[in-house]
């Protein structure tokens, strides 16, 4: 007979496939962040287009469960992107104003981590992710060249290709609350 006795390590090994078996995965996708700084350019009395930079941070958690015990692992995502949108003003005076927003945002992924029992690991950065959306808006205007705007919209954010789980493959369309300074153009 073939009988011999596996040392500990390989008995470990030897059990590893079944302790993967019995694992799986549990992603928590927080809401993404962002604020932007824009300029618009005023065509006549109720339409104008913006564009600016604006900043986004996703942040997901992965816990991977195990039949004794659960790892955790963060990731974080920082992206910087450029929107292109039209606004047509509804109401408005000197100092506030209304208006409907549509167009199209480009994000570039500047930055990707994650954090593992405490240690920062560098990623692979995300691809390249489209957006479209509407918003409502309101805007503050503090100054005539300078407004402060809060806009709660919501985006489509198609497939990017890329492995990266994060909250655009999670919820491709979600509600989202944009705010920022604009710089106000004639």
């Amino acid at each position: 007979s073939n009988y011999y006795m596996l040392n500990p390590a390989d008995r470990y090994a030897a059990a590893k496939p079944q302790m993967l078996l019995q694992s799986y995965e549990v992603s928590d996708h927080h809401q993404p962040i962002s604020f932007g700084l824009t300029a618009g350019y005023t065509l006549n009395d109720c339409w104008s287009v913006s564009t600016g930079l604006v900043y986004t941070k996703l942040v997901s958690d992965f816990t991977q469960v195990l039949p004794d015990y659960s790892l955790m692992r963060r990731q974080s995502l920082h992206y910087i992107g450029v929107p292109v949108n039209i606004q047509w003003k509804m109401w408005g005076n000197k100092k506030l104003s209304t208006y409907i927003s549509g167009g199209g945002q480009m994000d570039i992924n500047v930055k990707a981590q994650t954090v593992k029992e405490g240690i920062n690991y560098d990623m692979q950065k995300d691809h390249l992710q489209f957006s479209i959306g509407s918003a409502l808006g309101l805007q503050y205007n503090v100054t005539p060249l300078f407004g402060a705007y809060i806009e709660p919209g919501v985006k489509y954010y198609p497939d990017n290709g890329s492995e990266t789980q994060n909250f655009f493959k999670y919820k491709p369309v979600s509600f989202n609350l944009q705010m920022g300074v604009r710089l106000n153009v004639k």
